[in-house]
């Protein structure tokens, strides 16, 4: 709508009361009447004059006081004028200044975001001149332009009178002079009150004002990541929404909701009369949240607080109920709590299941934690209590595990303790051949010994001893103690062999008398021997041996006109291992001086 003069969708003038509530005013233009005072022409969509407007849960929207002020609403020293969960989005003014707002009555803002608001004079979003408070709002994106008069990216105010800003955000807004970037106090109010307000950190974001504080904990290391949720207006769920764990949850004062700190808070009434500017209580979580939105809790509902399972391995099932902006949830557990499997990320199912396992020892106790999950809302949890039930008895082995045993053997002691219902115990091996305990019944708690002989196998071994408790009530319980025992090292073998005797050739009819010997001697691990020939006419004799010893070699005849030689082989052996040594010894025999001798008949 485009009007000649102030107030395109009402002008309310001369005195009464006007309520507007649900409404939106969008595009509407005032001004370009050239007529009247600059009042006269002021206020895109609503002039005011000597009357108290009260506007609830409406939108202006992209309102426009040409070459005059107040975007969207314009006021004179005569109205009052009180906004409570209102948004105003890109309004513009010209030189008037207020890009959203011009005041010079009382203006009280609750609850109310303001987004991309922008004038060339002063008070990017709100120019006022009276009294001014403003409670639990968003200023983002709101900016001046013009460089030379253009204080004030969000409020300017210009009087002498009294401004109280309190539980406000102001955020990513801009001076065009740099004058006040957030907020700009053009002359010393005789009363200005500043509490729990956020403004990026940096000295030209506020001036003017008197003992103005930032919000403890924000520094030029905040990053509205910190803050928000989101800052993509495309995201309408979460944008300028508090994010999980932002330092402006819970963190604003509740005395202010109602605009008035003098009043106190009313759980009753203040956190109901005055919401954020989606219409939601403005108080949950104790502290209400500082900023136009109040970010809700999350709810979360689970079946069981308290879980109770036996010894034997369980599985409990927990149905799982979460809204308010959560979009899922979170199992956790607490230390020392291995026996026990529960799903891993971001759950959205209606149930999970809790795998406890196997107990032989004493009742234990665990806590694990529901948490639910999302951008949106405040992150609520519910802890369930967890107790598993001792095993009816309990046996502990001291000590309850063995290094390798060494080859050789050992004989440690065990002592065994009793708990629960268990009044005597028995023990047994698996291995009683080598691995050797104690039989019968033991009352009450004691010991025995273990008595591991040598292993001279070739190979490690492994034997379990089994403890197990009796008793009059309850069910019998068995420890075990596994170990393993290790393989003697064997030296590497050594083998020499000594002269062959007689040291000449083997005549070449063989036969009796024209053995040849040699000895053998063993070192190392080596424990015995083996001889062996590569010729069928040369034969040693023994074959093998334990220990050392004398090899014989006896030879046949040589039929043939040309002299043999064969090769003894003798070798090292020892089946409990070590590395084998060999030696070999040539012996040749001579040629038949007649030739090969053919028999005629």
């Amino acid at each position: 709508m485009i009007g000649k003069v102030g107030g395109t969708a009402i002008r309310a003038v001369d005195g009464g009361d006007v309520l507007i509530e649900d409404c939106t005013f969008r595009s509407n233009r005032a001004g370009i009447d050239t007529r009247g005072g600059a009042g006269f022409r002021s206020g895109g969509a609503i002039y005011a004059d000597g009357v108290t407007i009260n506007i609830t849960r409406s939108t202006f929207e992209n309102n426009f006081a040409f070459r005059r002020a107040g975007g969207a609403i314009a006021m004179t020293a005569s109205s009052t004028l009180v906004i409570q969960s209102c948004v105003f989005s890109g309004n513009r003014s010209d030189s008037g200044g207020g890009g959203a707002i011009y005041s010079l009555g009382a203006l009280t803002v609750r609850s109310s975001l303001f987004l991309r608001n922008r004038t060339s004079g002063s008070g990017g979003t709100i120019s006022a001149e009276d009294m001014l408070t403003v409670v639990n709002s968003t200023f983002w994106g709101n900016r001046t332009e013009n460089s030379t008069r253009g204080e004030g990216g969000a409020i300017f105010f210009a009087n002498n009178n009294t401004i109280s800003l309190a539980n406000n955000i102001f955020w990513s807004n801009n001076s065009e002079n740099s004058t006040g970037h957030d907020i700009h106090i053009e002359e010393e109010a005789s009363t200005q009150t500043y509490a729990n307000n956020i403004v990026p950190d940096g000295t030209d974001r506020v001036s003017g004002a008197t003992d103005f504080t930032n919000l403890s904990g924000i520094t030029s290391m905040t990053a509205p990541g910190d803050i928000f949720a989101s800052i993509d207006d495309t995201d309408e769920d979460n944008f300028l929404r508090l994010a999980s764990g932002s330092p402006a949850a819970n963190a604003g004062s509740n005395d202010w909701i109602d605009g008035n700190n003098a009043n106190g808070y009313s759980e009753t009434d203040d956190a109901t009369n005055f919401p954020d500017v989606n219409g939601l209580s403005r108080v949950d979580g104790g502290a209400v949240d500082i900023g136009a939105y109040e970010a809700m809790a999350h709810s979360l509902t689970i079946s069981e607080n308290t879980v109770s399972v036996g010894a034997a391995m369980e599985t409990a099932t927990i149905t799982v109920t979460f809204d308010n902006g959560a979009t899922g949830y979170e199992v956790t557990k607490g230390a020392d709590t291995d026996y026990i499997t529960i799903p891993e990320g971001e759950q959205t199912a209606a149930t999970f299941n809790i795998v406890v396992g196997l107990n032989g020892g004493l009742s234990r106790m665990a806590e694990i934690t529901v948490t639910t999950m999302g951008d949106d809302g405040i992150a609520t949890s519910q802890t369930i209590t967890l107790t598993q039930a001792a095993a009816d008895h309990v046996v502990t082995l001291n000590p309850d595990a063995l290094d390798e045993v060494p080859a050789a053997g050992a004989t440690p002691t065990i002592r065994v303790t009793l708990d629960g219902g268990a009044q005597s115990w028995t023990v047994v091996s698996t291995e009683p051949s080598w691995a050797m305990v104690p039989t019968g019944s033991t009352t009450g708690n004691g010991m025995f010994d273990l008595t591991i002989t040598a292993n001279a196998m070739t190979s490690a071994r492994t034997a379990t001893i089994r403890v197990t408790s009796d008793g009059n009530s309850g069910k019998t319980t068995t420890t075990e103690l596994t170990f393993t025992q290790t393989v003697a090292a064997v030296a590497d073998h050594t083998l020499m062999l000594g002269a062959t005797m007689p040291a000449s050739n083997v005549p070449s009819a063989g036969g009796a008398g024209e053995d040849r010997t040699f000895t053998v001697m063993l070192g190392g691990g080596a424990t015995g021997f083996a001889a062996s020939s590569d010729e069928t006419w040369a034969t040693p004799s023994p074959t093998t041996m334990t220990g050392g010893g004398t090899i014989t070699v006896s030879f046949d005849r040589n039929p043939t006109a040309a002299t043999r030689t064969a090769t003894i082989t003798v070798k090292t052996t020892n089946p409990s291992g070590g590395d084998i040594a060999s030696d070999t010894r040539m012996i040749t025999q001579e040629a038949n001086c007649c030739g090969t001798i053919t028999q005629h008949v």
